[in-house]
C-alpha cells in the first residue's frame, strides 16, 4: 500500500503561477500542477489569514465552501466539500479571520476564457500561532529558493548529472520537478 504524497511547501504567488498540468491516467492516478519554480505538487501545505468560508455551488447541492488564504505573497481559494467531512466541518466551525495552516490537493479549472484558476481542495485546516505562522513561513521561503536556484542550476547546464545533484543534497522529487519546470516553462520562473 503506498502512502499519500509529501505535500509540498508553496506560497499563492507560486501556485497562482503554475499553469502547466500533468494529468494521470487510470482511475486512481494522482494528477500534478507544475509550477515555474520547480514544484510538482499534487498535495501543498500553506499558511496565511484564513477568511471564514462561504457557500459555494449549488444551494440545492451537496455541502461545499470557499475560503480565502492570504500570505504576504497573494491569495488563494481553500475549498471542501462532501468529499472531505473533516475539513467541510473545520471550514464550517472557521468562524473569523485568523492564521492557519491548510493540507489539501491542488486543482487548476480552466475557464471559458482559457484562463488558469488554481484552489486548494482541503483535506485538514489547523489554527496556528503567530510564532508558528512565521516558522511556517520562513521553511517555506527557504525551500523555495533552493528549489528555484536548482531549476537555475538545471537551466544553465542541462547536462548536470541527478547523481550529482543528489551529492550536493537536492531529494529526487525535487529534481524531477525542476527538469519538469524548465521543459514546460522554456522561458523560466518569472
Amino acid at each position: 500500500m503506498s502512502g499519500r504524497e509529501t505535500a509540498w511547501r508553496v506560497l499563492a504567488l507560486e501556485l497562482n503561477a503554475a499553469t502547466e498540468e500533468e494529468k494521470g491516467t487510470g482511475e486512481k492516478s494522482a494528477s500534478y500542477l507544475l509550477s515555474p519554480l520547480g514544484a510538482r505538487m499534487s498535495r501543498v501545505l500553506v499558511a496565511g489569514t484564513l477568511a471564514p468560508a462561504e457557500p459555494a455551488g449549488k444551494p440545492d447541492g451537496p455541502p461545499f465552501l470557499r475560503a480565502r488564504l492570504a500570505d504576504p505573497t497573494g491569495t488563494i481559494s481553500v475549498t471542501a466539500g462532501s468529499f472531505q467531512p473533516r475539513a467541510l466541518a473545520q471550514l464550517r466551525a472557521h468562524q473569523e479571520p485568523s492564521l492557519a495552516l491548510v493540507v489539501g490537493k491542488v486543482n487548476l479549472f480552466r475557464g471559458r476564457d482559457g484562463n488558469g484558476y488554481v484552489s486548494v481542495r482541503a483535506e485538514g485546516l489547523h489554527p496556528i500561532s503567530e510564532h508558528v505562522y512565521h516558522e511556517q513561513l520562513a521553511e517555506t521561503l527557504g525551500q523555495t529558493l533552493q528549489r528555484l536556484e536548482l531549476v537555475k542550476r538545471i537551466a544553465s547546464d542541462a547536462t548536470t548529472d541527478d547523481a550529482a545533484l543528489r551529492v550536493d543534497g537536492h531529494p529526487a522529487a525535487w529534481i524531477r520537478a525542476a527538469r519538469a519546470a524548465k521543459a514546460r516553462y522554456p522561458a523560466g520562473p518569472r
